[in-house]
């Protein structure tokens, strides 16, 4: 091999050395980005988490709240027995139970659409998982088919330039 051959395929493992660092810096600010965007989307499934936390200790709350109604009702119901010659008192007693009771299914409606909601967006944060594992398969294909090309181009062209 003459010294200018050796020279040129000297510069040609360089040029594609360098080349492969530059494609390799790429495809490090790629995954930098991927995981950025996992980092994200952990931090969002944290919140939900956070969320049905809350959601459960209202739901707890709410069962207090039940509780002490039902106590409540036990105690009307004692005083009925005890009371029944003031039969208006209790009537009232009575229509003001009903109504806090109207208020508690109120509530009970309100919080299943608030558990609806939350189930509807853990479904949706599931499909956008899933679209995003389809792109980053296709951009890894299409990373995958661009080297391919390109080397390809470079054992076609053996790096002569054009005359």
């Amino acid at each position: 091999m003459s010294p200018e051959e050796i020279e040129r395929t000297v510069q040609f493992l360089l040029h594609q050395q360098a080349q492969f660092a530059a494609d390799f810096e790429k495809l490090s600010a790629k995954a930098d980005q991927f995981a950025s965007g996992l980092t994200s989307l952990s931090a969002k499934t944290d919140q939900i988490a956070g969320g049905l936390t809350s959601l459960s200790a209202k739901t707890d709350q709410f069962a207090s709240g039940l509780t002490s109604l039902s106590a409540k009702t036990d105690q009307i119901a004692g005083g009925l027995t005890s009371l029944s010659g003031q039969t208006g008192q209790i009537a009232n007693g009575v229509i003001s139970l009903s109504v806090k009771t109207d208020h508690l299914a109120d509530g009970l409606i309100g919080l299943t659409s608030i558990v609806g909601r939350v189930a509807d967006s853990v479904g949706q944060l599931a499909a956008a998982q899933q679209r995003t594992d389809l792109q980053l398969r296709d951009t890894d294909q299409r990373l995958k088919e661009t080297i391919r090309m390109f080397e390809r181009h470079l054992r076609e062209d053996h790096g002569r330039r054009p005359s």
